[in-house]
């Protein structure tokens, strides 16, 4: 594996005419890419992971004054959106906390749930405080890197083992948990397993949920080779 820094590509065109900013995926023309320090990088398939943004299509408009070049929002220290009180933000579009990742997301609906429980009680918000760093990606299903805190302020580093037994099913459980079910097609009262469960608890069509019913089964692919 090679990493170049301190540099980046120029834009790429493909066979056919697509640019890969547009695509998820590009065959770059010519089987080579260039950078912008005119380093050519033989690649004959190219998958464009640079520059994603929020989709603010749904806020962009009433709350122009509070959304920043990559359409997120900026909030107060209790997660309000600025000027607006009452309304709260959290996830990708919530301008607080180092970085935007599922972590922070779930601590930001932590925080705001319980400033709501706040307000209907009449008492004293709390500011949200940001928890330290952690991370966990996984490559594949063999290689992986990651991060949690440590003693004294530190960061300890994972490699790819720990990040694949702590991403065994992508903390997949752990949301159905969140949510209050066991599993995926977990029974409560008065809700059947199977599609008609699934489209109630995720809120979609009966179509959708089938769909995703099917492709609950995952084999394992074993010892076969994942790269």
């Amino acid at each position: 594996m090679t990493v170049i820094l301190e540099d980046r590509l120029q834009p790429v065109e493909a066979d056919g005419g697509e640019h890969a900013a547009q695509q998820k995926f590009v065959e770059p023309k010519g089987g080579k890419v260039k950078t912008e320090k005119g380093v050519e990088i033989e690649c004959d398939l190219l998958f464009w992971c640079v520059g994603g943004r929020q989709n603010s299509a749904s806020y962009a408009e009433h709350f122009a004054d509070v959304v920043d070049s990559r359409g997120v929002l900026k909030v107060d220290e209790f997660l309000q959106v600025k000027g607006t009180p009452k309304v709260f933000a959290a996830g990708d579009i919530c301008g607080a906390g180092p970085m935007a990742t599922v972590v922070y997301a779930g601590q930001h609906a932590e925080s705001i749930a319980n400033n709501i429980r706040a307000l209907v009680k009449g008492t004293k918000m709390q500011p949200y405080k940001p928890g330290r760093p952690l991370s966990a990606t996984q490559l594949g299903k063999t290689l992986g890197a990651g991060c949690i805190p440590g003693p004294l302020g530190s960061q300890i580093v994972l490699g790819h083992l720990p990040i694949q037994k702590m991403k065994a099913d992508c903390f997949a459980s752990k949301v159905w948990k969140d949510m209050g079910y066991k599993g995926p097609l977990d029974k409560k009262e008065g809700v059947d397993k199977g599609t008609d469960h699934l489209a109630d608890m995720l809120h979609m069509s009966a179509e959708e949920a089938e769909k995703l019913h099917e492709g609950l089964a995952v084999e394992d692919a074993g010892d076969a080779d994942h790269t």
